[in-house]
């Protein structure tokens, strides 16, 4: 059986890409002091889960990439969204449905993720700008797949499948965190920042079998901006 590689755009998905574009248009006659940018993002994320037969299996590695856009209000707020891919992952323990075992599973997720979020910085000290930025992420499920075993007293069975369409189209989370903007020449500046990434909904959905998981994490934003 061969599974497609890319999945119809939902209609949800659709309004949250014109997300950044309607910004825009909205702020973009009054912006003062705004960057357009480059990103890249590695981070670490793990379940949290709501049951008491499930538990966190440790951090898995993660990323993100894609571009950033600040659109300043004044000099020293703007509101910060942008468009970027993020692959993360995370894994968990459970009791297996039959009750003979446990399941070991590592599921992976693709999201389409736009930030929404309003950026506070400092005046410039030396080359250097601080920052603190709190607000929300909307992220758009596009893919989806679990990998792991089922293990018994008789063995462990591996398995490996998609399950996309068995998880959350939407990803709402809490995003906060902090950094410093260098500045090369003008308004270049190299970004560096540590957030935190809290997800308010389940992953996954109870109604096919899985159980409720909040995916958390932590991750450095590395950037660009111009």
């Amino acid at each position: 059986m061969t599974i497609p590689l890319t999945h119809p755009i939902h209609p949800t998905m659709k309004k949250l890409l014109l997300l950044p574009a309607l910004v825009f248009f909205a702020v973009s006659m009054q912006a003062q002091n705004s960057h357009f940018g480059l990103s890249f993002s590695p981070g670490i994320y793990w379940f949290s889960p709501d049951a008491d037969s499930v538990s966190s299996d440790g951090v898995s590695f993660g990323y993100s990439y894609g571009a950033i856009t600040d659109f300043g209000f004044t000099p020293n707020y703007s509101f910060s969204t942008g468009f970027s891919v993020m692959n993360i992952s995370s894994k968990y323990v459970s009791e297996s449905p039959t009750g003979k075992g446990n399941v070991n599973a590592k599921i992976n997720f693709m999201y389409i993720n736009i930030p929404l979020t309003i950026k506070m910085r400092t005046n410039e000290i030396g080359y250097i700008r601080y920052f603190g930025q709190v607000g929300l992420n909307a992220g758009v499920r596009i893919r989806a797949d679990i990998t792991g075993s089922t293990v018994t007293s008789g063995g462990s069975e591996p398995f490996s499948k998609k399950i996309t369409a068995d998880a959350a189209i939407i990803r709402p989370s809490l995003n906060i965190g902090a950094g410093l903007e260098y500045y090369l020449s003008g308004s270049t500046a190299l970004m560096a920042g540590l957030h935190y990434d809290n997800g308010f909904t389940s992953v996954t959905s109870t109604k096919k079998g899985y159980p409720f998981l909040f995916s958390r994490g932590i991750r450095l934003d590395l950037g660009i901006l111009f």
